[in-house]
């Protein structure tokens, strides 16, 4: 609760800090308030639209509330600015896949696989890979 009391104090110091709105977005992400962090991350990407973080990370909270569709979009948004986000790709392809889209949640898993570093994801993706290319 201090760390958002701080971003708040942050924010009324200075109501254009993009940095400090999503702070305290992923703060309030962090204690299960997903309204509250979709709330700030819109107000972090209005400030400043190129924010990937911002709509990576409100994209992850619409998937908190089962809003699959708004949470694509923002992965959408995250791949457009930075088209090497593996993370976008993957938590894309997951969604596809539970609005039963298996097509692009294969093609959002290979983009994955083919711009991923990091070996923990990598493995996840060709578990997620495998089970749908098996079904």
């Amino acid at each position: 609760q201090k760390a958002i009391d701080d971003y708040s104090m942050a924010i009324e110091i200075d109501p254009g800090d993009a940095d400090a709105y999503y702070g305290r977005g992923y703060d309030y992400g962090e204690m299960g308030e997903h309204q509250k962090a979709i709330d700030d991350y819109s107000m972090a990407i209005a400030i400043d639209p190129q924010f990937t973080n911002a709509y990576y990370n409100r994209g992850y909270d619409y998937d908190e509330l089962g809003e699959y569709q708004k949470a694509i979009d923002d992965y959408s948004m995250a791949i457009a600015i930075d088209p090497q986000n593996a993370k976008a790709y993957y938590n894309r392809g997951y969604d596809y896949k539970l609005l039963g889209d298996y097509e692009q949640a294969i093609a959002d898993y290979r983009k994955t696989l083919s711009v991923s570093d990091d070996p923990i994801l990598t493995s996840m993706t060709e578990d997620a890979l495998k089970d749908l290319v098996d079904d």
